[in-house]
């Protein structure tokens, strides 16, 4: 249901108009002016009229007209000299508005007999979003916040839920552990550093062999230092530039 501001008021063709409009907000779309057109206190036919609503503020004057549509004015009460109006939100400016009613009719020709009310005056305050404008801090703040909304927008967008699990680290399978790894970065539960494998051993090493590093700067454990007091000659089981002490004392 639509919130409407209705202001009920008389104006005369040749009376003077005395009417106060209490809190009118300029920019509201709910503003209704209700209007009694009357001529000298007496009722106004208005049937087959063509009738508009004139407005004059600082930002110009602006109208609405029966003749275009969508005109925001009710006619169905035209023979009792009523009009409904549903002012549009861009009639009515914050400051002094100036206002009165056009009555067309015909005589000859359409509309060549013009019948207009006296003035009626009001004054609007301004809509939040025009005080706005006179703190720019307001402004800059509004605008950064837009910014900010359009980032978080932004990322939601490339979030995926598939791609989320939640558990207790005991429960969690290999599959969604690795989900979880695959969310932040992380490393594979089972990695290697160049010849470093998981298990903290050396590629290609052999047991109670050196750990050393070839000319890439790769670690190697391919070598071992035998000492021995038997002849070396006679050892088995060496291997290329394996290191042999001997102790022949």
């Amino acid at each position: 249901m639509a919130l409407k501001k209705p202001y009920e008021f008389t104006l005369d063709l040749k009376s003077e108009n005395s009417l106060s409009l209490p809190n009118i907000v300029s920019g509201d779309t709910g503003n209704v002016f209700i209007i009694h057109i009357k001529d000298d206190d007496v009722a106004v036919d208005l049937t087959d009229a063509r009738v508009r609503l004139v407005i004059t503020n600082k930002d110009g004057q602006g109208a609405q007209d029966t003749e275009v549509s969508p005109s925001g004015i009710d006619m169905s009460e035209a023979a009792s000299g009523t009009l409904t109006i549903d002012v549009f939100s861009t009639m009515i400016s914050n400051g002094v508005n100036t206002g009165c009613v056009e009555v067309y009719t015909t005589v000859d020709d359409q509309w060549d007999t013009l019948s207009t009310t006296n003035d009626f005056n009001f004054t609007a305050t301004n809509s939040p979003s025009e005080k706005a404008t006179a703190y720019p801090s307001l402004v800059q703040a509004e605008a950064r916040f837009k910014a900010l909304l359009a980032e978080l927008q932004y990322y939601i967008g490339l979030f995926n839920p598939d791609n989320c699990v939640h558990y207790t680290a005991q429960e969690a399978t290999e599959d969604e552990q690795q989900i979880a790894r695959a969310n932040i970065a992380a490393a594979l539960a089972s990695h290697v550093h160049g010849s470093l494998q998981t298990d903290g051993t050396v590629s290609g090493g052999r047991t109670l062999a050196l750990v050393e590093t070839d000319a890439s700067g790769n670690l190697v454990a391919a070598r071992r230092i035998i000492v021995t007091s038997q002849d070396p000659t006679t050892l088995t089981g060496l291997s290329d530039n394996d290191i042999v002490l001997y102790d022949h004392a």
